[in-house]
C-alpha cells in the first residue's frame, strides 16, 4: 500500500507539471529531500516532519507561480494538504514552521527539523548550477540567445548573491559546509570567471 508521504510526493510532482517551471520537482524538490533526509538521519531528527517539509517547502511558489511571499502562502497550502491526508495538528504545525522559515530571512528556523529544511534548500543550489542559471535568466527575463554585457552582469549578481547567501546564511548545520566545500569552491571559480566578462 502506498504511504501518505508517497501520495503527497506524487501530488507535488503533478502540481509542478502545471507551473511555468515543471523541472523544479526533479531539480530542486528531490535534491532538497535527499539532503534533508541525510541530515535528518545524522541528527536523529523527526524523519516524517523533514520528509514532508522537504516536499512542501516551496508549495507556495508552486501554487502561485511567484517567488514573492511563497513561504507565507506555502503555510496555507501546506495546512490544506496535510489536513486532507489526515495529519494531526502537531505534525501540521511542525511542517508549517519548516515551510515558513525555509528562506531564513524574516523568520528564522527554531526547530532542528526547520533548520534541516533551510539548510537542505540551500544545499540543493550547489548541485545544479546550470538549473540555477536558467532560474536567474527566467526571473531576470534574460534571453540567452541575445546576451548583452549588462545581462551577464545581472546574471552574475543574482547567482553570486544566491550562492553566497546560501553559503554564509542558510547552511545552519556545520556538517553541511563540510559536505559542500568542494562544490562551493568550484562554483566560486565559475562565478569569478563570469565576473571577468561584465
Amino acid at each position: 500500500m502506498i504511504s501518505k508521504i508517497s501520495k503527497i510526493e506524487i501530488l507535488i510532482k503533478d502540481m509542478c507539471q502545471k507551473t511555468d517551471f515543471p523541472a523544479q520537482f526533479e531539480y530542486h524538490i528531490i535534491p532538497v529531500k535527499k539532503y534533508a533526509l541525510k541530515l535528518a538521519k545524522k541528527y536523529k531528527a523527526n524523519r516524517k516532519v523533514v520528509d514532508l517539509g522537504a516536499l512542501l517547502h516551496d508549495i507556495g511558489r508552486i501554487t502561485t507561480n511567484s517567488q514573492e511571499n511563497h513561504d507565507t502562502e506555502g503555510v496555507k497550502e501546506t495546512t490544506k494538504i496535510l489536513k486532507r491526508f489526515g495529519y494531526n495538528k502537531e505534525i501540521i504545525d511542525e511542517v508549517n514552521h519548516c515551510v515558513l522559515t525555509h528562506r531564513s530571512r524574516d523568520k528564522k528556523p527554531e526547530t532542528l527539523e526547520a533548520k534541516i529544511i533551510a539548510t537542505a534548500d540551500a544545499m540543493s543550489h550547489f548541485d545544479l548550477l546550470p538549473i540555477l542559471t536558467a532560474c536567474a535568466c527566467r526571473i531576470k527575463n534574460i534571453d540567452l540567445h541575445h546576451l548583452t554585457k549588462e545581462d551577464i552582469g545581472v546574471m552574475y549578481k543574482w547567482l553570486n548573491e544566491k550562492i553566497e547567501r546560501g553559503w554564509n546564511q542558510k547552511l545552519l548545520l556545520p556538517e553541511a559546509k563540510e559536505m559542500l566545500k568542494k562544490k562551493y569552491q568550484a562554483i566560486r571559480t565559475v562565478l569569478d570567471g563570469i565576473k571577468n566578462y561584465q
